[in-house]
């Protein structure tokens, strides 16, 4: 499967805490009961982890909706420390840092999120998208072509690769992407929502 090697993939967002013993404890007992943690005890940990994931993905996308992409990066970047191969946060904050015009840190989440579910068309759009901002339009047709490969229905996937085919200047195949765009869209099928498609 196409793989990219980028440098930074996200780099601090499951840093590991290390446990400090203080040298005047006293040394735990052989025969000392250690407390294990119930099975229902975990099961609700975890409900409650997975319910502030879930509080801070809506609140994410909420922000994303409303335009404040700074405070949507924030709230994503905190479910990325709770579970850093979260896929919708990954694919959400390649979204947000492309439209923020942080084409690297968007590659980087695209990038992770393509790792985490090879068939993610939405990791493959913003892999793509923001490589062909930096200028890397190789890269960028061929995440896109695995994204229409995955997904033929998006017109704007075929938006996306005709700019990047501009890039190698190869304008007939852009024309070619272009016209499939505009069939699809007469065909009406599956667009972007209104949030995902951009102007620039």
């Amino acid at each position: 499967m196409f793989r990219i090697a980028l440098v930074a993939l996200l780099a601090g967002l499951a840093s590991a805490s290390t446990a400090r013993v203080r040298a005047d404890e006293p040394p735990t007992q052989a025969d000392q009961p250690v407390f294990t943690p119930t099975s229902a005890a975990l099961m609700d940990g975890e409900a409650a982890t997975s319910a502030t994931v879930q509080r801070l993905m809506k609140r994410a996308k909420q922000l994303k909706a409303d335009k404040e992409y700074e405070r949507a990066t924030d709230a994503l970047l905190a479910v990325l420390e709770i579970d850093d191969e979260h896929l919708g946060a990954l694919t959400e904050l390649a979204w947000v840092c492309n439209e923020r015009k942080e084409y690297k840190a968007a590659a980087a989440a695209a990038f992770k999120a393509v790792k985490v579910d090879e068939d993610s068309v939405d990791g493959w759009r913003e892999l793509g998208f923001a490589l062909m901002k930096v200028q890397m339009h190789k890269e960028a047709v061929q995440a896109l072509s695995i994204a229409i490969k995955l997904d033929g229905k998006q017109a704007t996937l075929r938006d996306y690769r005709a700019l990047a085919y501009e890039g190698l200047g190869d304008d007939e195949l852009a024309q070619v992407d272009r016209l499939k765009a505009t069939q699809l869209r007469r065909a009406g099928a599956s667009p972007l929502k209104a949030t995902q498609i951009r102007r620039d």
